[in-house]
Order: C-alpha cells, then structure tokens, then sequence
C-alpha cells in the first residue's frame, strides 16, 4: 500500500523536476544580457519564477518555449554594443536607437552651431567695436568740418543710405543737391555712386544705436558757383509760378525770373508768359553768392508779342479788356497776353469831367474799350470808354436851352473856377466871371458839395462842354454886372480881372484842378485832347 501510495508522489516530483529542467529561459535570461550596462537590464525575466505557475495544473507540454514573453524581446537576438546611446521617449513610448554614424553627425553639427555663435558674436562685437570708432572719426570730422566719402547703398523713404565702417549713414533727399525736390530719376541714379559729403548730425537712440545724417548740398553749390558767370545763357525748367515772377531750376542751381524779365510787354502776373514744368531759355543778369540768389531774364528770348499789334488793333476797334490796375490818373487794361491800353480818366465818361477809374470799375472786371492809340514800338496803348457809349451831346443842345434854371453840386473849384455836376451826371464849367459878385469879393462862400442854383449860358456838342452862370434867387446872374459881352462870351471876364483884387481871388481857392478845367472862351472842353481826326469820330458819333 504504501508503496502504491508513495509512487504517484515521486513520479509527481520527478515530472515536477523534469518540467523544471525543460525550461531553462525562465531562470536563466542574464547570463545572455550584461545588465549592468545596459537600461535593459531593469526589466529581467528571472523575477517571474517558475512557482508562481501551477505546474500541476499546467503541464509542461502545453506551454511551448516560443510562447514565453522572453522570445518576444528583440535584445536577446540583438544584442546592443558598446557606445550605442539609446534615447527613450517619456512613459513607456518605443526605444530610439542611433548608430556611431549618427552619433558622430549630431556631435559635428552641435559643434558646428556653436561655432557659428561664437563667430556670430564676435562679429557683433567686432562691428560695435568698428561703429564705435567710426562714430569719434566723424565726431572729429564734424568739429573739423571736413568730408567724407561714401558709397550709396540703397534707396530709402525720405532719401538714401550709406554705410562707413559699419555706421549707418542717412543722406536726406533734399541735401543731393541744389534742387529742392530731387526728382525720383535722379535719386535712383545716385545708388550705387561714391558721394563726397559733409556730417551734419550725430546720434544715438534709445537701443544704444549710433547713426549720422550727412549732407551734399554744399559741396554741390561751390561746385555751381564757381562755373557760374554773368550772361550765361541756360536752359530751365519752370518749377514754381507766382505773381511777382518764376523760379526756374538750372540742374544744381535755381533762379528767379522777376516778372519785369518775363516780357517784352507789361504783364500783371507771370502766368500769363509761363506755365509750371514749361521749359525756358534764360540769361544769367546776376549772381549774389552771399545771399545765394540768382537773377535770371526771359524777356531776351520770348516773342514780341506786339508784332503785329498796329494791324490787329487799328484805330476805333472796340475790343473786350480786362482792368488789370487802376491808379488815380486812369486804368489799366489788357486786351491780349501781354499786350495793356491806358485807359485815362479823361476818357471813362462823355459828361462827367472829374470821373474816376476807381468810381466806375474794379480790379479783374471786363469791359468794352475802343482803341485810339496804338504805338508798337514804344509798347504803348491808348483806350477810350466812353467811345463805346452813345454820345449825349448832340440831344443836350435842345434839352438844356440858353437860360435853363437848374441845380448843381459843386465837384472842385480852382482859381479858374468851378465844375458843377447838374442832372446827376453832366459836369459843366462855371467860370470866375460867372460867380455872383459877393462871392468874388469873398462876403458869400461857395464850398465843394455845396449846391448852387446855376443857369445854362451855353451847350457847346462839338466840344463837349456845358458853360454855367451863378444864379440868385432874386434872379441875379453872375458876370450880368460885369459888363455887356462877358455874359454872353466870357472871353476875358471868364479869365477873371488881372488887378490887386483878382490875385486875390485866386489865391483864395487855390484847389488844383486839371489843365483840361482852364477856362477858354468861356469853358473848357475834354475833347480839347484829342487829335482833330479822332475828335471827327467823335462828332460823327
């Protein structure tokens, strides 16, 4: 009995013994692995031992050796050599294994990056260094005021950059040159180019970055100075248009034209000659270094623009104007580019004698004129506006008869007499001789802008002039008492008594008054200064 009983025990332990025997992975992995070296040496087979598996329950021929985890590890077929660096990402994440090659490749780039840093910063500091001595140079330079060369690197906002010994150099496009606004041609041109220049700012900003601004204009103004000469005759391009002239730019160098060198003729602005970007010929009239200005003329090389005017004006044309100026003695009036006519006071109104421009027109006004005079030659014009008028003269015979009664205001007096405005717009004379008797002694006064009762004594048309007599209220006619004749010719009364008391007279209304207001047979004409063949026109019309 026991021996039956104690036989299933020892053929139980020598199979025990046996399946034991028959896996030798399970208890020997490291004897294939140097775990001391390598990381994967924290993971051994052998800390899952063969009695933690029922072996009873589990016999050995159902657990093949291929199905044992161990196979599954690459390393036991691959063993790592040394030197191999093994990079693991975080967690359990695969394993990254780089050769000697690799290895080698990262180490020579490293080293090369490093390298470049190092040159990289001991450039910077080497160009500091550079910028720092370059930056005292043109200190020095500046103080001194020297010039320097430089070499035009680029075209930027506002001008252009240069460099010198790794200082950044700014050159304004308004200092290339003389030309206050460089155009771009001329600035894209300069690139590239070596420039002599003068140091006109240093500075540093707030990152601790030194920079200087420079400057050619100077130089570029000796240089244009000194080949400049009175009388040079030059070509131009019209870059600013005013009233009093044109500044006109020579390639470095700029002049004023003044609008007494435009033309030939009178003109009232410049841009009647010239137009902005029109290119001119001009002569050099002076030259003042210390105040660099430059006079220029025109007038030498523009066309007459009176050729031709006698047979494009001709006498009694009625032509547009424009008034242009107006001065106390008349107008001035242009009827064509460059071409005025004098528009006297003399000729603004057929009745009214003491007219003025200045009462009837305004600057830029247009009106009608006839020509009366035309002189090419001495550029001269007369006009006439009141020959574009119909002429009233030959109606006032009948309107006004010997002996009207009628009201005046006293315009001016003279000691030839007054000028009387009557029907509000004719101006009659009214001779010494014709005042009343108390007011040639002084005892009644007469002022300007009184009115007076006066009487026609005449209404000559041809000479268009209306002759008057101071009137009383009782009906007393001055010059009545003087004697038979004055009243009716007034030939020596009207020129006043030559005694003591007649000088006398004169000089107590000394108010200057015109010599077309001195009396002659009785009045004074305006047509008096006219030419006999246009006083016919006159009459005619």
């Amino acid at each position: 009995m026991s021996d039956q009983t104690n036989a299933p025990e020892n053929n139980l332990e020598d199979s025990t013994s046996e399946n034991v025997e028959q896996q030798p992975v399970a208890e020997q992995p490291a004897a294939e692995q140097p775990a001391a070296e390598q990381p994967a040496a924290e993971q051994p087979v052998a800390e899952q031992p063969a009695a933690e598996q029922p072996v009873a329950e589990q016999p050995a021929a159902e657990q093949p050796a291929a199905e044992q985890p161990v196979a599954e590890q690459p390393a036991v077929e691959q063993p790592l050599s040394m030197g191999t660096v093994v990079h693991t990402v975080a967690g359990d994440g695969p394993v990254i294994v780089l050769t000697p090659e690799q290895v080698a490749a990262a180490h020579a780039e490293a080293e090369a990056a490093r390298q470049k840093r190092a040159e990289d910063k001991a450039r910077r500091e080497a160009e500091s260094a550079a910028r720092d001595a370059a930056f005292e140079e043109l200190t020095k330079i500046k103080e001194a005021d020297g010039t320097i060369t430089i070499t035009i690197a680029e075209r930027v906002k506002g001008g252009l950059r240069a460099d010198y010994n790794h200082l950044r150099l700014f050159l304004p496009a308004s200092q290339l040159g003389l030309k206050r606004n460089p155009p771009e041609a001329d600035l894209a041109a300069a690139v590239g180019q070596q420039l002599e220049v003068h140091i006109t700012d240093l500075s540093v900003d707030e990152l601790g970055m030194k920079s200087a601004v420079v400057s050619r204009k100077r130089l570029a103004e000796a240089d244009a100075w000194k080949t400049l000469k009175v009388g040079d005759v030059l070509e131009g391009v019209v870059r600013q248009v005013h009233t009093f002239g044109c500044f006109v730019s020579m390639g470095d160098l700029e002049g004023l034209v003044h609008i007494s060198r435009l033309s030939k003729s009178r003109v009232e602005s410049a841009e009647e000659v010239v137009k902005k970007g029109q290119r001119i010929t001009v002569t050099v009239v002076s030259i003042d270094p210390a105040t660099k200005k430059i006079g220029l003329s025109h007038k030498e090389h523009a066309p007459d623009l009176w050729d031709g005017a006698t047979e494009k004006f001709t006498i009694g044309t009625i032509v547009p104007g424009t008034i242009t100026r107006i001065a106390d003695y008349g107008a001035h009036v242009q009827v064509a580019p460059g071409i005025q006519g004098l528009l006297r006071n003399a000729d603004l109104s057929w009745t009214q004698r003491s007219a003025s421009a200045s009462q009837l027109f305004t600057v830029g006004q247009t009106i009608n004129v006839a020509v009366i005079e035309v002189d090419p030659k001495g550029r001269r014009m007369a006009v006439s506006y009141r020959l574009t008028q119909p002429n009233p003269w030959h109606a006032l015979v009948d309107e006004l008869p010997a002996g009207t009664e009628i009201e005046g205001v006293v315009q001016n007096l003279s000691a030839q007499g007054a000028v009387v405005r009557i029907k509000d717009s004719l101006d009659a004379f009214m001779p010494r001789s014709r005042f009343l008797s108390g007011v040639r002694t002084g005892k009644i006064s007469v002022n300007q802008g009184d009115t007076i009762l006066v009487s026609v004594v005449a209404v000559e048309p041809d000479r268009q002039s209306i002759i008057l007599a101071h009137r009383a209220e009782d009906g007393t006619i001055g010059g009545s008492d003087d004697g038979g004749g004055r009243f009716d010719r007034g030939e020596r009364g009207d020129r006043g008594p030559r005694d003591g008391r007649g000088r006398g007279d004169r000089r107590e209304h000394s108010v200057d008054v015109p010599r077309e207001h001195s009396a002659q047979s009785g009045g004074v004409a305006l047509g008096d200064l006219l030419s006999d063949a246009l006083r016919s026109n006159l009459n005619k019309g």
